[in-house]
């Protein structure tokens, strides 16, 4: 993967950026199934230098945020957090170094934040609802600096 990636999470999610990560920690990782779930997909060990992509957010931040403040179903609010749960059990115990997610591609204009810190494991939503690409760059040695930029989709 390199020390530095940029790539679109958000519109589009390019094969090639999925089997370069799936190599990287395994094929246990690439569509993960119920027989064996996200922990065995990274063997027994902590996910200690591990890059994950997963298209859906962890539950609970605001990386899974959707426009559904306010709506009802059956007269019960709906919640507004859509991620997963497993996602985020699995981010807290394994402690992966950087997880990229996609998904919910209103969140970061409905709360302003496009990143998550979970312990040590750092979260980036490259999901965008505007006509740009959503670009997550970061370096492996230092994902606290990461940016996120839009580029035009045309030129």
């Amino acid at each position: 993967i390199g020390n530095s990636i940029g790539n679109s999470i958000g519109n589009s999610i390019g094969n090639s950026i999925g089997e370069s990560i799936s190599e990287s920690i395994g094929d246990g990782m690439a569509g993960m199934t119920n027989r064996g779930g996200i922990s065995e997909g990274v063997g027994g060990g902590t996910g200690e230098g591990i890059i994950c992509l997963f298209h859906s957010p962890p539950y609970g931040c605001s990386l899974d945020v959707a426009n559904l403040h306010g709506k009802m179903v059956d007269h019960a609010p709906l919640d507004v957090h859509i991620g997963s749960f497993a996602i985020r059990r699995f981010i807290e115990n394994r402690q992966p170094l950087i997880t990229l997610h996609g998904h919910v591609h209103e969140s970061t204009r409905l709360t302003g934040s496009w990143r998550e810190t979970f312990g040590g494991t750092h979260a980036f939503n490259g999901a965008h609802d505007g006509p740009e690409l959503a670009i997550v760059r970061f370096d492996t040695r230092n994902p606290a600096g990461a940016t996120r930029e839009l580029i035009p989709a045309t030129r």
